[in-house]
């Protein structure tokens, strides 16, 4: 039997079934089922042990080859390699962030939690996915705690019921033509400075951080970091191998070559050019996939791709097996909707809503609705915490980015300083864990509170929302986007401006698109809303 001679053979050798095992490339647990007689080694397997181990398959099999081959195919359907799967299209590796997501949601599965563990040390196969989708089962069925203080719905008509308006533009006169395009312009350059300031470090811990502002004299931060800064010998202390590859300010020529933080912002005014200000989440779905291909996207857009190419339609497409639904992605795709719906926070809102329901949830999409109608409120005002307010307004005053949202207010208003709201802020959020590092409510808490340290000052409030680290270049896109909005682009230093010379890269209008053009296109789409 294959059973007795697999085990012959690695007693001849003297290996242990661990050793045995590394060797062929397998678990320990497929080498003693294989022992056992409970399992078969499939074909590559059964290849793998002949050539290692210099035996015919005749052997192993008792067998004629030919009758060998057809029996190892009729063993098993064709399975895909498990240890090469990318998250997208496995499960598994991704349980533990599920498990936190479903428990920060309120589910009831924490007696799930020595199970969940104990299969996230196990090698990745195909029975680890199968097990990992039982438990996905669960933890989605389960019930939500006792006591679970928040109300949190996905869909616009409960959400809408459980706002508490804090400010209204509502009567505010827009700004004249030239005065609307200022600050149309300010907005999306606003928004490409502070995602190049932030861009190089994305993923540096604030440690390392700290250290290469300090020795290159740009700290506090105030201007771009350069090739130069990270050539010097700083770089050699630094836990972040990536730092001499990335592209910095200093090195751009041809404007700003693009990234996921801007590409959305295409790929919104793209949507509403092709479809109009009604468009579906289905135009969405379409545009990502007619875009790129599921490389061009990350976490919760990924998996939503992935979903969106197996026939799933929205609100699914967020929701089947998406560790990532309350994660940073949706929140850096909203400001497009603000910038059309110039003093409409309701509206900016209802059409983020709409995008933000194809790859998340909860609030993962409150966090889109929150910055959409932020921007629609800069365009007629000018205070940044009115601004925060009317953002607010748009979401559920019962759920957790509220909350936290909230008790930044009070200890703005309390005198807090930035500094000593940060330290409180590095006691509540891990920065060496993705979950805290990317999730939005912590990354919305960092925008929030450089608007309001910044207090109207766009170089002040792109260079406190990524001198903090975590999500670096989403946040400084986003705070620069609602700072450039209020100030308009007259008042942003031609320092940020000066390297990106008014050209945006995008997957969607290809290289070196003129900001120019792009403004021209958002005065039409505004001009369509009375149409």
């Amino acid at each position: 039997m294959i059973s007795e001679k697999i085990y012959r053979l690695r007693q001849q050798y003297k290996y242990s079934q661990e050793k045995f095992a590394e060797k062929l490339n397998v678990s320990r647990q497929a080498v003693q089922r294989w022992e056992s007689g409970n399992a078969i080694p499939d074909m590559e397997s059964m290849l793998n042990i002949a050539k290692t181990f210099q035996v015919s398959l005749d052997w192993l099999n008792d067998l004629p080859d030919h009758r060998m081959v057809d029996e190892l195919r009729r063993q098993r359907h064709p399975v895909p390699s498990y240890q090469n799967l990318g998250f997208w299209n496995a499960y598994a590796p991704d349980l533990l962030t599920d498990f936190k997501q479903f428990l920060a949601e309120g589910k009831d599965v924490e007696w799930l939690r020595e199970i969940v563990l104990a299969l996230c040390h196990i090698p990745q196969f195909q029975e680890k996915e199968d097990m990992a989708d039982i438990l996905y089962k669960i933890m989605y069925q389960a019930p939500t705690r006792a006591y679970f203080p928040y109300r949190e719905p996905d869909d616009l008509e409960s959400i809408r019921l459980l706002r508490v308006e804090r400010a209204s533009v509502a009567g505010k006169q827009l700004p004249d033509a030239e005065i609307m395009r200022n600050k149309l312009t300010g907005a999306w350059l606003g928004r490409v400075c502070g995602c190049m300031l932030g861009q190089p470090i994305e993923g540096i811990h604030s440690k390392d951080l700290d250290m290469l502002l300090r020795e290159t004299d740009n700290y506090p931060m105030h201007r771009y970091i350069t090739r130069e800064d990270v050539m010097g010998p700083v770089a050699d202390k630094i836990e972040f191998p990536p730092l001499r590859s990335k592209l910095y300010a200093n090195m751009l020529k041809n404007g700003f070559p693009g990234d996921d933080d801007t590409n959305y912002t295409c790929i919104a005014s793209s949507v509403v050019d092709a479809n109009g200000r009604n468009f579906a989440s289905e135009h969405i779905c379409r545009k990502w996939t007619h875009t790129g291909n599921i490389d061009c996207y990350a976490t919760a857009e990924k998996v939503a791709y992935r979903n969106i190419i197996a026939n799933y339609a929205a609100p699914a497409t967020a929701l089947y097996k998406n560790p990532f639904r309350e994660w940073i992605g949706a929140q850096i795709r909203g400001d497009y909707f603000g910038y059309i719906n110039p003093g409409d926070p309701e509206a900016a809102a209802e059409m983020a809503w709409r995008d933000a329901r194809v790859s998340h949830s909860k609030n993962g999409i409150y966090g889109e609705m929150l910055v959409a109608a932020m921007n629609a409120a800069a365009m007629v005002c000018d205070d940044p915490e009115t601004v925060i307010l009317c953002g607010m307004s748009q979401i559920p005053s019962t759920s957790r980015l509220y909350e936290k949202l909230q008790a930044l207010l009070d200890r703005y208003h309390d005198g807090g300083s930035w500094d000593a709201f940060y330290a409180d802020f590095m006691t509540r959020y891990d920065e060496k864990d993705s979950f805290d590092a990317v999730h939005v409510i912590s990354n919305a808490e960092l925008v929030v509170a450089a608007l309001l340290w910044g207090a109207c000052d766009y170089s002040k409030t792109i260079c406190l929302a990524v001198q903090c680290g975590f999500d670096t270049d989403c946040n400084g896109a986003t705070a620069g986007s609602v700072a450039g909005m209020i100030v308009g682009v007259g008042e942003i230093d031609p320092k940020w401006t000066d390297p990106i010379d008014g050209k945006v890269g995008s997957s969607v209008f290809g290289p070196a698109h003129p900001v120019e053009a792009f403004v021209d296109m958002m005065l039409r789409h505004i001009a369509q809303k009375g149409e």
